[in-house]
Protein backbone atom coordinates (compact mmCIF):
# COMPACT_ATOMS: atom_id res chain seq x y z
CA UNK A 1 0.00 0.00 0.00
CA UNK A 2 1.46 3.37 -1.03
CA UNK A 3 0.45 6.31 1.11
CA UNK A 4 0.88 10.07 1.12
CA UNK A 5 1.81 11.42 4.55
CA UNK A 6 1.12 15.11 5.09
CA UNK A 7 2.78 16.65 8.14
CA UNK A 8 1.79 20.21 9.06
CA UNK A 9 3.18 22.26 11.94
CA UNK A 10 0.68 24.39 13.80
CA UNK A 11 -2.54 24.20 15.75
CA UNK A 12 -4.23 20.79 15.83
CA UNK A 13 -7.35 22.24 14.17
CA UNK A 14 -5.32 22.06 10.95
CA UNK A 15 -6.14 18.35 10.70
CA UNK A 16 -9.88 19.08 10.67
CA UNK A 17 -9.34 21.78 8.03
CA UNK A 18 -7.42 19.43 5.74
CA UNK A 19 -10.19 16.83 6.04
CA UNK A 20 -12.97 19.37 5.35
CA UNK A 21 -11.27 21.46 2.67
CA UNK A 22 -9.87 18.76 0.39
CA UNK A 23 -11.16 15.70 -1.41
CA UNK A 24 -8.05 13.66 -0.58
CA UNK A 25 -8.70 9.95 0.23
CA UNK A 26 -7.73 10.21 3.91
CA UNK A 27 -7.55 6.97 5.87
CA UNK A 28 -6.04 8.22 9.14
CA UNK A 29 -5.09 11.42 10.90
CA UNK A 30 -3.26 12.44 14.06
CA UNK A 31 -3.10 15.69 15.96
CA UNK A 32 -0.19 17.01 18.01
CA UNK A 33 -0.08 15.14 21.33
CA UNK A 34 -2.08 12.12 20.21
CA UNK A 35 -0.72 8.59 20.60
CA UNK A 36 -0.10 6.42 17.56
CA UNK A 37 -2.80 3.77 17.08
CA UNK A 38 -0.35 0.87 16.89
CA UNK A 39 2.89 2.13 18.42
CA UNK A 40 1.53 3.23 21.78
CA UNK A 41 4.85 4.76 22.87
CA UNK A 42 4.84 7.19 19.94
CA UNK A 43 3.25 10.58 20.57
CA UNK A 44 2.90 12.89 17.59
CA UNK A 45 4.67 16.24 17.73
CA UNK A 46 3.20 17.34 14.39
CA UNK A 47 -0.21 17.08 12.80
CA UNK A 48 -0.37 14.27 10.25
CA UNK A 49 -2.88 13.18 7.67
CA UNK A 50 -2.34 10.01 5.63
CA UNK A 51 -3.97 9.26 2.29
CA UNK A 52 -4.41 6.08 0.27
CA UNK A 53 -2.41 6.24 -2.96
CA UNK A 54 -2.23 2.59 -4.07
CA UNK A 55 -3.46 -0.74 -2.75
CA UNK A 56 -1.24 -2.79 -5.06
CA UNK A 57 0.83 -5.62 -3.59
CA UNK A 58 4.49 -4.92 -2.79
CA UNK A 59 5.58 -7.06 -5.73
CA UNK A 60 3.73 -4.81 -8.21
CA UNK A 61 6.14 -1.87 -8.43
CA UNK A 62 4.86 -0.68 -11.81
CA UNK A 63 1.29 -0.79 -10.51
CA UNK A 64 2.30 1.46 -7.60
CA UNK A 65 4.01 3.90 -9.94
CA UNK A 66 0.94 3.99 -12.23
CA UNK A 67 -1.32 4.64 -9.22
CA UNK A 68 1.01 7.37 -7.92
CA UNK A 69 0.86 9.08 -11.30
CA UNK A 70 -2.96 8.90 -11.33
CA UNK A 71 -3.14 10.13 -7.72
CA UNK A 72 -0.92 13.14 -8.44
CA UNK A 73 -3.01 14.05 -11.47
CA UNK A 74 -6.34 13.62 -9.67
CA UNK A 75 -5.39 15.47 -6.45
CA UNK A 76 -2.94 18.05 -7.79
CA UNK A 77 -5.35 20.91 -7.05
CA UNK A 78 -5.87 19.77 -3.43
CA UNK A 79 -2.13 19.36 -2.84
CA UNK A 80 -1.34 22.79 -4.31
CA UNK A 81 -4.07 24.27 -2.11
CA UNK A 82 -2.37 22.82 1.00
CA UNK A 83 1.07 23.99 -0.12
CA UNK A 84 -0.24 27.53 -0.59
CA UNK A 85 -2.21 27.58 2.68
CA UNK A 86 0.39 26.19 5.10
CA UNK A 87 3.97 27.41 5.51
CA UNK A 88 5.38 24.45 7.40
CA UNK A 89 4.19 21.41 5.47
CA UNK A 90 6.00 18.22 4.50
CA UNK A 91 4.61 15.72 2.03
CA UNK A 92 6.02 12.23 1.56
CA UNK A 93 4.80 9.29 -0.47
CA UNK A 94 5.83 6.00 1.10
CA UNK A 95 6.30 3.43 -1.66
CA UNK A 96 6.76 -0.16 -0.45
CA UNK A 97 8.34 -2.68 -2.77
CA UNK A 98 9.53 -6.22 -2.53
CA UNK A 99 13.07 -7.49 -2.82
CA UNK A 100 13.23 -10.15 -5.53
CA UNK A 101 16.89 -11.06 -5.06
CA UNK A 102 17.68 -14.73 -4.62
CA UNK A 103 20.33 -17.28 -5.55
CA UNK A 104 19.16 -17.07 -9.16
CA UNK A 105 18.35 -13.32 -9.28
CA UNK A 106 21.34 -11.14 -8.44
CA UNK A 107 20.16 -7.75 -9.71
CA UNK A 108 16.98 -5.75 -9.13
CA UNK A 109 16.07 -2.64 -11.09
CA UNK A 110 12.90 -0.67 -10.42
CA UNK A 111 12.06 2.15 -12.81
CA UNK A 112 10.33 5.45 -12.01
CA UNK A 113 9.56 7.48 -15.16
CA UNK A 114 10.73 11.08 -15.40
CA UNK A 115 7.17 12.43 -15.64
CA UNK A 116 6.34 10.92 -12.23
CA UNK A 117 9.53 12.33 -10.71
CA UNK A 118 8.76 15.75 -12.20
CA UNK A 119 5.19 15.67 -10.85
CA UNK A 120 6.49 14.77 -7.37
CA UNK A 121 9.03 17.60 -7.55
CA UNK A 122 6.48 20.16 -8.75
CA UNK A 123 4.30 19.34 -5.74
CA UNK A 124 7.28 19.21 -3.32
CA UNK A 125 6.53 15.60 -2.44
CA UNK A 126 9.39 13.45 -1.17
CA UNK A 127 9.48 9.78 -2.17
CA UNK A 128 10.38 7.22 0.47
CA UNK A 129 11.28 3.83 -1.01
CA UNK A 130 10.58 1.10 1.55
CA UNK A 131 12.25 -2.18 0.59
CA UNK A 132 10.76 -5.33 2.11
Amino acid sequence: MSVLHIEIDGDSSIVDSVIKETSLPIYQSYKVGEKHKYRKNKIFNVNMVSCDVSNKDWDNFKGHIDDIEMFLTKYKKDIKYLLNKYDKIELTIDLPYECILSDSIVNQNNFIPANVLLALGELRIDLNLSLY
